[in-house]
């Protein structure tokens, strides 16, 4: 009822946003190794194969380690300056972030960060094999974090020999029916 007592219709709505973070989930996946014996003779158990893993003896997943290397490797924040955005919420067509190019060069100036922090000729060839994965994802419309699940799971079923053309297979180009692409 309004004030002056005539009954109230809708004449339109006002919608807020809210952005919220959904934390990662962890879960421990268990991989049964059933164990033979023979009855009739001394020969010993025998174990079935363990799932091929990225890293021998390790307990991180293909999951856990792409999560790892998209968190180091890809920026993909926005930056959020609250003062600026009175005219992107005035006019739609304004983009939110200040240009393209920030958003370009912003995963180099992070990486020049990060690649101070690599003690060994061998970490920092890890660090810009892994970087030149996640933007090359990026590069070809990949979504980085699936690209490098597929990846660790899959590569490791090649074993230890194979030929170079195997990973061809891999290559993002290769992937686009199989890896779901960046939003």
């Amino acid at each position: 009822m309004c004030d002056c007592g005539h009954a109230l219709h809708e004449a339109g709505e006002d919608t807020s946003e809210q952005l919220e973070i959904i934390p990662a989930q962890i879960k421990l996946i268990q991989h049964v190794q059933v164990k033979y014996a023979c009855r009739a003779c001394e020969n010993g158990m025998i174990s079935a194969p363990k799932p091929a893993q990225p890293i021998p003896r390790s307990f991180a997943s293909a999951s856990l380690l792409a999560y790892i290397i998209v968190a180091k490797f890809m920026v993909d924040s926005l930056p959020l300056y609250w003062g600026n955005l009175s005219c992107y919420i005035d006019d739609g067509n304004i983009h939110i972030d200040n240009n393209a190019a920030e958003r370009r060069i912003k995963p180099f100036v992070i990486g020049r960060k990060n690649w101070l922090f690599n003690q060994t000729p061998r970490g920092e060839n890890a660090s810009a094999l892994l970087y030149s994965l996640v933007q090359t994802a990026v590069a070809n419309n990949l979504e980085p974090f699936d690209y490098l699940k597929y990846l660790l799971t899959e590569l490791p079923k090649l074993g230890r020999h194979y030929e170079p053309e195997a990973l061809d297979q891999f290559l993002p180009w290769n992937l686009i029916e199989k890896v779901k692409p960046l939003m």
